[in-house]
């Protein structure tokens, strides 16, 4: 009988020691998890918390422009406006006001001047999982007449906000030195490039709370940080010299019935370019015909 008890007593013991190490063991994993979300990770899920409560917008900074030698304006930014889709927030607008996103694409498109298979196409954009997209750009660059049609939709999830758009005031006149910008604004050939970060200057944001429907929460104060306008950049083309130098750039094109001309002006005291002529040239203000870029 004691050997009985005592084997008992032994069992006991043994089980007690397994439950023991087992409840330290998951003790110790759940401390070690706890550590690792709270410590580690914390960074990770407080910027997801953020952006679940907030909405952020980009505001986009006025290039810089070019000027000549004498101040004359050869590429200058005008102020436009954009629309952007806050998709989230438009998908659940579509829901409560128990509508469609064909009719949705109708109205975007009228307000625009755009096809309605086009904004359907943005609508229906997803990522590469298959998966519907956050957000997308719908129109860039227009006007104060069509981001006032778009206004007065009052959509939610539908964002008008200031743009710049690039233009130059002369058309083709030194637009192989100019180049021109892409969809974004940035340079992609000759000055515009090659000094596009002293062009760029520094965007602006606009950060508000918002609801669960990313509503703005009229209550909360936004965080606004002002763009910095890029820096005008002054050539040492001599608009009056550039445009005799283009005149008989083009001449000589038709009287040799040439396929290019080439001319450079420059002031042999200090070899600064005075002008500078490549025929054929484009319109900046237009690149993109006829497979330019």
């Amino acid at each position: 009988m004691a050997k009985k008890e005592y084997r008992d007593k032994v069992v006991i013991r043994k089980r007690m020691l397994v439950t023991l190490v087992l409840l330290s063991s998951i003790f110790f994993l759940l401390f070690a998890r706890m550590v690792f979300v709270m410590v580690i990770q914390s960074p990770k899920y407080k910027d997801i918390a953020i952006a679940q409560w907030t909405s952020e917008v980009k505001i986009s900074a006025k290039r810089g422009r070019i000027l000549d030698r004498n101040g004359n304006e050869l590429a200058v930014s005008a102020n436009v406006y954009r629309v952007d889709l806050d998709m989230n927030t438009l998908r659940d607008t579509i829901k409560e006001n128990k509508t469609t996103q064909d009719e949705l694409a109708a109205k975007l498109a009228q307000a625009l001047g755009m096809e309605v298979k086009d904004v359907s196409k943005i609508l229906n954009r997803t990522l590469p999982n298959g998966l519907p997209v956050g957000s997308a750009t719908l129109k860039r660059r227009i006007e104060k007449s069509e981001a006032d049609n778009v206004t007065n939709l009052n959509i939610r999830g539908v964002l008008v906000s200031a743009d710049t758009k690039r233009f130059y005031p002369n058309d083709n006149f030194l637009s192989q030195v100019l180049g021109h910008t892409n969809s974004d604004g940035d340079g992609l050939t000759g000055v515009e490039l090659y000094y596009n970060k002293q062009l760029s200057g520094t965007p602006g944001v606009r950060i508000s709370e918002t609801d669960r429907k990313s509503k703005e929460l009229p209550y909360t104060i936004s965080e606004y940080t002002k763009p910095v306008q890029g820096s005008d950049l002054v050539l040492t083309i001599d608009e009056m010299i550039q445009n005799f130098a283009e005149k008989a750039a083009t001449k000589a094109m038709v009287d040799n019935k040439a396929s290019a001309v080439s001319i450079i002006i420059m002031d042999p005291k200090n070899g600064e370019v005075l002008a500078m002529v490549n025929k054929p040239d484009y319109n900046p203000n237009d690149p993109w015909v006829q497979g330019k870029t």
